[in-house]
């Protein structure tokens, strides 16, 4: 696994901490469920399932997850959507980083 997608993880249960924070539901409940999706979503693309569909599960996960917890449609909402932002601004950071290192790499071996 690559460093990057540890720091996915982490960060999509973080924000699955958070989201359940906002919406008034039990802290753990949120990360735990964030968690759980993750493992299933880690596993679809293990199994060589194309990255829409390993996302498309770990929502579904994280929804059958919160549903068991006893959360609410708006609490659920919540956690999803907070933990897929948290996601995507590091995501996008991380990219960023990593592209603007690339650029130096290049322009240096290239004078």
């Amino acid at each position: 696994m690559a460093w990057t997608s540890l720091l996915y993880a982490i960060v999509s249960v973080a924000g699955g901490a958070l989201g359940a924070r906002i919406a008034g539901a039990n802290l753990w409940h949120g990360a735990i469920a964030i968690a759980i999706s993750v493992v299933v979503a880690i596993g679809l693309q293990a199994l060589g399932q194309s990255f829409a569909v390993a996302a498309a599960g770990q929502i579904v996960a994280s929804i059958l997850v919160c549903l068991a917890f006893g959360m609410s449609v708006r609490q659920m909402a919540t956690v999803v959507v907070v933990s897929f932002l948290a996601s995507l601004i590091v995501g996008f950071l991380t990219g960023f980083v990593t592209g603007f290192e690339r650029g130096l790499e290049q322009a240096g071996q290239a004078g």
